[in-house]
């Protein structure tokens, strides 16, 4: 169940940050889902305008929440910030451990200051890998369907 949303925020189209920004700006536009055992899924930076659900929406297994944005204050590039959390909440929650059932290896940045160059990451392909979390800075692809 989406436990909250938000929509509305603007794309961040240049590398300008905000000069006062607030703990509220910096998630930008997301969705957090309920999980069982009280964990919430959250997915943040997501484009305005792009969100399929609203707070309260019953979700399924590979359903479309959104798309990848640039919205909020540390999105330096279109992207999706996703973690788990004890709380309906992108900042005043802990974080819990999680691990992903399955994704492919496009690729990795040797560090963020490449990624905030705007590099491209260093293409190599990598087979796909299962109830692990992948390395810093990598870039994925999850199985469709």
């Amino acid at each position: 169940r989406v436990a909250a949303a938000r929509d509305g925020r603007p794309d961040v189209l240049t590398r300008t940050r905000p000069v006062n920004p607030t703990d509220d700006d910096v998630a930008g536009n997301y969705v957090l889902l309920s999980l069982a055992g009280g964990s919430v899924a959250c997915y943040e930076h997501l484009q305005r305008g792009s969100l399929r659900v609203a707070a309260g929406d019953e979700v399924r297994r590979g359903q479309v929440l959104a798309r990848l944005g640039r919205s909020g204050v540390n999105s330096t590039g279109p992207h999706l910030h996703f973690h788990v959390s004890d709380a309906a909440s992108t900042l005043d929650a802990q974080g819990r451990p999680y691990a992903l059932e399955s994704f492919s290896v496009l690729g990795r940045y040797p560090d963020v200051a490449e990624a905030l160059r705007g590099s491209r990451w260093p293409a190599g392909a990598a087979p796909g890998r299962a109830a692990v979390l992948p390395a810093t800075n990598t870039v994925l692809r999850f199985p469709t369907g």
